[in-house]
């Protein structure tokens, strides 16, 4: 074993150390900037293992994360309960007091989620995303005219941003106006469950902006009762109509859901696929060849480069996973991005290859009751917007090295493209 000391604590593939994870986070820098190394690591010689830093059980491989996803009875995401009782007590005091309702389907188990589910649903038909797709290729060649004639951009803040909150905005009937607003308010929620908010005064923002935009939205979702819309905030309303036991304030949750992670994974997913393909020049000639690959090429930066790094489950039971006992009430991390570089699933998982077989085993929108009701806006945003690009600026490089950055959803904050 070598004695040089690592750059990050107790697992060091660089320094050829057993792996540990007594320390292990993955948000926490500079364990990020080897997270891929690290899991590979994991995965070969711990591949469940505790965290103390995480107080949590970490699962790194596809099978094990794909048959916990699918047991809601035994691993629950029953969890929000314990992340608002780790507030401090003002702002845990405000929760309650200003009337705030749980956030559903992330954190909640049949039957509750079978409900919330059902409601959703209705949005994200078959029917609705193709009527979708006309609006989602105006707003991007839109983003697109803002920049095409200046030779250059930082697509982030001028496309892959902007583009997933404006479908939101058009298709549930939000006030333009209110984009800003929304955009904080949807950070203050992701700050606030990923326990992120660790001061008093962060935590105080956030739970302030949280209820704020939960009773913003209750009130236009009220109005839609009166005053139906051709929107999504009507199609919602609708459900207050129909099922009495339901209130606004429940279905603003549920859009606060949309708004907060489908607009930052989304936004991300936009990001790395143009990432991606600019690094490996050879793949963007050929989806410029081929754009009837464009499907399969989303598919594949969706396994290759996933949003989000873990998704948590609480055990109801005592259980073993890949050979290791883990207690009733335990924490359990599953990672997705560890999962999805798995190579007893995938042939050269370290490989970007959209014509790999398994294309759709990855594990970038969960598996089981859970998995991500968004998924199809999701894949036609990105289907679209590459479909643009090819198209528009086929000369698309990259000027400077891109930076990821990890967090809760891991993404780039800029990505500077030129082109002749």
């Amino acid at each position: 074993m070598s004695t040089h000391s690592s750059p990050y604590p107790d697992a060091s593939v660089t320094s050829g150390c057993p792996f540990s994870g007594r320390s292990f986070n993955p948000l926490a820098p500079p364990l990020h900037e080897h997270i891929q190394a690290l899991f590979t690591q994991a995965r070969r010689e711990q591949s469940v293992f505790y965290s103390e830093a995480m107080g949590a059980w970490v699962v790194t491989r596809h099978e094990e994360i794909c048959a916990i996803l699918r047991d809601p009875r035994r691993f629950s995401s029953h969890m929000e309960s314990q992340i608002l009782q780790s507030l401090l007590p003002e702002p845990r005091a405000y929760l309650v007091n200003a009337g705030y309702r749980s956030i559903p389907l992330l954190y909640d188990d049949p039957p509750e989620h079978t409900r919330s589910r059902r409601i959703l649903a209705r949005l994200f038909s078959k029917d609705t995303l193709a009527s979708l797709e006309p609006l989602v290729r105006t707003l991007t060649e839109k983003l697109v005219d803002g920049f095409v004639q200046d030779r250059q951009v930082e697509l982030v803040s001028r496309l892959a941003y902007p583009l997933p909150i404006q479908v939101i905005f058009e298709w549930m009937g939000l006030p333009p106006e209110m984009m800003d607003t929304f955009k904080k308010w949807a950070h203050h929620l992701t700050l606030m469950l990923s326990l992120q908010a660790r001061t008093l005064e962060m935590q105080n923002e956030c739970v302030r902006g949280v209820t704020d935009m939960q009773h913003y939205v209750a009130g236009l979702i009220s109005e839609r009762v009166e005053l139906p819309r051709e929107d999504g905030l009507s199609v919602l309303a609708q459900w207050l109509v129909e099922e009495t036991t339901l209130d606004a304030m429940e279905l603003a949750a549920m859009v606060m859901v949309l708004i907060s992670a489908g607009h930052e994974t989304t936004s991300s997913l936009l990001g790395m696929a143009v990432r991606v393909l600019l690094e490996q020049p050879e793949r963007w000639r050929r989806m410029l060849e081929e754009p009837h690959s464009i499907p399969q090429v989303v598919e594949e930066v969706l396994r290759y480069e996933t949003p989000v790094i873990t998704v948590a489950r609480n055990t109801t039971t005592q259980v073993e996973v890949g050979g290791v006992t883990i207690p009733a009430g335990a924490r359990v991390v599953l990672a997705v991005l560890s999962g999805n570089r798995d190579e007893r699933r995938f042939t050269e998982p370290e490989d970007f290859d959209p014509e790999r077989p398994l294309l759709g085993q990855h594990l970038a929108f969960g598996r089981g009751i859970h998995v991500c009701v968004g998924a199809g806006l999701a894949r036609l945003e990105a289907r679209v917007m590459l479909e643009v690009l090819a198209r528009r600026l086929p000369g698309l490089r990259l000027v400077e090295p891109p930076q990821l950055v990890s967090g809760p959803v891991r993404h780039h904050e800029r990505l500077l493209l030129a082109w002749d």
